[in-house]
């Protein structure tokens, strides 16, 4: 029989799970972003966009939760992200001009 402790411990650990994103849900946030990033005039072959295609990987395969700046060499731009596995959290991403 478990000790209270351990059952209060279990309670927030099935809380904690039940706030988490899934694999399908990630998958289908971070699908408008691949999609209009593809759109966009920014070639997906410059390293940048490399790097941050392999962070939306990262997040949607192995739930690594992460969200940073990655600067954009040789145009004015940088993606500003955000990839939270928590459900009361947002996902986004935006590409912001650095340009005065």
């Amino acid at each position: 029989m478990p000790t209270a402790k351990r059952l209060k411990h279990l309670e927030r650990q099935n809380k904690k799970q039940y706030n988490q994103r899934t694999r399908d849900e990630r998958f289908e946030d971070t699908k408008t972003v691949r999609e209009k990033i593809s759109k966009s005039q920014i070639p997906s072959s410059l390293p940048e966009i490399q790097k941050f295609f392999h962070i939306l990987d990262e997040y949607v395969e192995n739930g690594v939760s992460s969200s940073g700046i990655i600067p954009i060499d040789g145009i004015d731009y940088e993606i500003v992200y955000q990839f939270p596995l928590n459900k009361n959290l947002e996902v986004g991403a935006m590409m912001k001009s650095t340009s005065q």
